[in-house]
């Protein structure tokens, strides 16, 4: 993850900004109030903060609103104190109900209006809180979702195949009693510490060319275990799953 522009600031303490705005003026031969100096500063870390993140984090958030979809999902997560996680999946990937990785505003909209067991929400979801679970489901229906569960220090499955160019949310689920910390060979991601029993989702889009990569457990007992991603054309393309039809349930 990118740091925030509030993170970043953060690292510079008022301190070492007086000490820098002190030498900057002396060195520089600048008449200008210690304040103005300090300003001066603050809003250079804050550029180059905004620079950090135009460049590390375009591909990610084209097209995207970031602020939109995080508040999504946390409402997919906590909506109700369950969650629509409870019936559709942590991922949207279906467990007592249907997958609804993509569904769309009107298709929400539908099936609170239709769906019995989904009628306790409508009180519960406000207006723009159906836009923000739209924008969180609509988003995760542009990723294929690749699930791999850690076991003992090794992936269950083993390899996975991959089209070159597609958006990819990686889930792991640490099936162990200890922390798992995974590193990454051949993927610009952060390397993620996986507590017990927990899931870590990781989102990563595949390179264009055709290329092998492999994650595995640096610091699991067992160290033979790794998970192989191979990005190659021989692939099924991922393609977006279509608006599912609503059917009225009493």
């Amino acid at each position: 993850m990118v740091a925030g522009r509030e993170d970043v600031t953060r690292t510079l303490s008022r301190a070492t900004l007086k000490k820098r705005s002190i030498f900057l003026s002396k060195a520089l031969g600048m008449h200008t109030t210690l304040e103005s100096v300090l300003s001066g500063l603050a809003r250079l870390v804050t550029a180059i903060a905004g620079l950090a993140l135009a460049l590390t984090d375009l591909p990610a958030l084209a097209g995207e609103q970031p602020e939109l979809v995080e508040r999504g999902r946390r409402i997919f997560e906590t909506v109700a104190g369950i969650g629509c996680k409870a019936c559709h999946g942590p991922f949207a990937e279906g467990k007592v109900g249907p997958t609804n990785r993509g569904v769309n505003e009107a298709t929400i909209r539908e099936a609170l209006a239709k769906i019995g067991p989904m009628q306790f929400l409508r009180e519960q979801l406000g207006d723009e809180d159906i836009k923000r679970v739209a924008a969180y489901t609509e988003w995760m229906g542009r990723h294929l979702l690749v699930k791999a569960l850690l076991k003992r220090g090794r992936f269950i499955p083993e390899a996975v195949s991959i089209y070159p160019g597609t958006p990819v949310q990686l889930v792991i689920e640490n099936a162990g009693s200890e922390p798992a910390t995974i590193a990454a060979d051949g993927i610009q991601v952060a390397s993620p510490t996986i507590p017990a029993r927990d899931i870590v989702s990781i989102v990563w889009t595949a390179p264009q060319t055709e290329s092998k990569s492999t994650l595995a457990c640096s610091d699991c007992k067992i160290k033979d275990g790794t998970l192989t991603i191979e990005v190659t054309k021989a692939a099924k393309p991922y393609t977006p799953p279509p608006q599912p039809k609503v059917v009225a349930q009493p």
